[in-house]
Protein backbone atom coordinates (compact mmCIF):
# COMPACT_ATOMS: atom_id res chain seq x y z
CA UNK A 1 0.00 0.00 0.00
CA UNK A 2 1.13 3.40 -0.63
CA UNK A 3 -0.16 5.29 2.63
CA UNK A 4 -2.08 7.53 -0.65
CA UNK A 5 -5.80 7.14 -0.69
CA UNK A 6 -7.32 9.61 -3.80
CA UNK A 7 -9.55 10.33 -6.67
CA UNK A 8 -9.53 12.89 -8.94
CA UNK A 9 -11.87 15.75 -9.53
CA UNK A 10 -9.68 17.64 -12.31
CA UNK A 11 -9.49 14.30 -14.19
CA UNK A 12 -13.05 14.02 -14.20
CA UNK A 13 -13.71 17.45 -15.40
CA UNK A 14 -11.01 17.04 -18.23
CA UNK A 15 -13.06 13.96 -19.21
CA UNK A 16 -16.40 15.44 -18.68
CA UNK A 17 -15.33 18.31 -21.33
CA UNK A 18 -13.78 15.79 -23.84
CA UNK A 19 -17.39 14.23 -23.79
CA UNK A 20 -18.82 17.40 -24.38
CA UNK A 21 -16.56 18.63 -26.35
CA UNK A 22 -17.70 19.39 -29.96
CA UNK A 23 -21.21 18.79 -29.37
CA UNK A 24 -22.74 22.34 -30.06
CA UNK A 25 -20.57 21.93 -33.26
CA UNK A 26 -22.35 17.80 -33.74
CA UNK A 27 -25.84 18.91 -33.55
CA UNK A 28 -25.87 22.52 -35.31
CA UNK A 29 -26.74 21.49 -38.49
CA UNK A 30 -29.32 22.03 -41.48
CA UNK A 31 -31.39 19.63 -43.08
CA UNK A 32 -31.36 19.89 -46.49
CA UNK A 33 -35.19 20.00 -47.75
CA UNK A 34 -36.51 17.84 -50.27
CA UNK A 35 -39.17 19.92 -51.95
CA UNK A 36 -37.26 22.37 -53.73
CA UNK A 37 -35.77 19.74 -55.70
CA UNK A 38 -38.76 17.64 -56.45
CA UNK A 39 -41.65 19.67 -55.36
CA UNK A 40 -44.38 16.51 -55.34
CA UNK A 41 -47.60 16.59 -52.99
CA UNK A 42 -46.33 15.68 -49.52
CA UNK A 43 -42.67 16.70 -49.88
CA UNK A 44 -43.06 19.74 -47.86
CA UNK A 45 -44.95 18.09 -45.06
CA UNK A 46 -42.44 15.15 -45.06
CA UNK A 47 -39.75 18.08 -45.05
CA UNK A 48 -41.64 19.68 -41.48
CA UNK A 49 -42.01 16.47 -40.15
CA UNK A 50 -38.25 14.96 -41.02
CA UNK A 51 -37.10 18.18 -39.36
CA UNK A 52 -38.65 18.53 -36.42
CA UNK A 53 -37.87 14.70 -35.69
CA UNK A 54 -34.20 15.53 -36.17
CA UNK A 55 -34.14 18.84 -34.35
CA UNK A 56 -36.09 17.06 -31.21
CA UNK A 57 -33.44 14.08 -31.19
CA UNK A 58 -30.15 16.48 -31.35
CA UNK A 59 -32.08 18.04 -28.57
CA UNK A 60 -32.50 15.05 -26.66
CA UNK A 61 -28.81 14.07 -27.66
CA UNK A 62 -27.50 17.41 -26.23
CA UNK A 63 -29.38 16.81 -22.88
CA UNK A 64 -28.16 13.14 -22.84
CA UNK A 65 -24.29 13.89 -23.03
CA UNK A 66 -24.46 17.06 -20.98
CA UNK A 67 -26.44 14.69 -17.78
CA UNK A 68 -23.56 12.56 -18.45
CA UNK A 69 -20.91 14.82 -18.49
CA UNK A 70 -22.15 16.16 -14.92
CA UNK A 71 -22.57 12.54 -13.35
CA UNK A 72 -19.11 11.62 -14.58
CA UNK A 73 -17.99 15.41 -12.15
CA UNK A 74 -20.62 14.34 -9.50
CA UNK A 75 -19.14 10.74 -9.57
CA UNK A 76 -15.88 12.01 -8.81
CA UNK A 77 -16.66 14.88 -6.13
CA UNK A 78 -18.59 11.73 -4.52
CA UNK A 79 -15.48 8.98 -4.72
CA UNK A 80 -12.82 11.99 -3.25
CA UNK A 81 -15.15 12.57 -0.33
CA UNK A 82 -15.37 8.55 0.35
CA UNK A 83 -11.87 8.57 -0.45
CA UNK A 84 -11.06 11.50 2.12
CA UNK A 85 -13.12 9.10 4.96
CA UNK A 86 -11.09 6.28 4.19
CA UNK A 87 -8.01 8.00 4.46
CA UNK A 88 -8.55 9.08 7.96
CA UNK A 89 -10.20 6.36 9.32
CA UNK A 90 -7.17 4.27 7.89
CA UNK A 91 -4.70 5.84 7.62
CA UNK A 92 -5.64 8.70 9.83
CA UNK A 93 -4.76 11.29 6.92
CA UNK A 94 -6.63 14.02 5.83
CA UNK A 95 -5.30 16.04 2.62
Amino acid sequence: MSGEISSSNESAQSVANLVSGGLEGYIAFEVEKVHPYANVLGNQIHDVAVGEAIAGAMDAWRDVVGSDATALVQAAENLSGIDEEAAVKILGVSS
